[in-house]
């Protein structure tokens, strides 16, 4: 039992191949996927079966799906009959922070807003800010 890779990024494709000799064509042996959800594998049941073709494999193709937050994991699908197991690695994009606002300059009594976007960031998760007010004194001379 080989995946082909072995280490991808959310999103991307994989695929597990079970080879076989001297095992007739039509044989099926259960597999199952743990270290991840259903979800992470856009709804494909975790269970399953592999079903041996005339050249004595068979091959299931797996797509993944991004969901948004950082959680490196790994998945990890075994046929306990044949006491088989491969793995794959499954890691997610870098985190990535931008942070905006409504306007570079307001007058004095009025409102500005923040936007702080991210990816790869578990939903929900805090961070704390300081704000600084810088006033801008004008002089003039006569």
């Amino acid at each position: 039992l080989t995946t082909s890779p072995t280490s991808i990024q959310e999103g991307d494709v994989f695929s597990a191949t079970l080879t076989t000799t001297n095992v007739p064509q039509g044989t099926r042996f259960a597999y199952r996927i743990t270290g991840i959800t259903s979800i992470d594998l856009d709804g494909t049941p975790l269970t399953g079966y592999f079903t041996i073709g005339a050249d004595g494999t068979s091959t299931i193709t797996f797509s993944t799906l991004p969901n948004g937050y950082y959680d490196p994991k790994t998945l990890t699908i075994t046929i306990n009959s044949l006491n088989l197991s491969a793995t794959v690695a499954i890691t997610d994009a870098n985190p990535t922070y931008s942070l905006s606002a409504s306007a570079s300059a307001i007058a004095e009594g009025k409102s500005v807003k923040f936007n702080l976007r991210t990816t790869s960031v578990v939903d929900g998760t805090s961070y704390a800010y300081r704000l600084q007010v810088y006033r801008q004194l004008i002089l003039i001379h006569h």
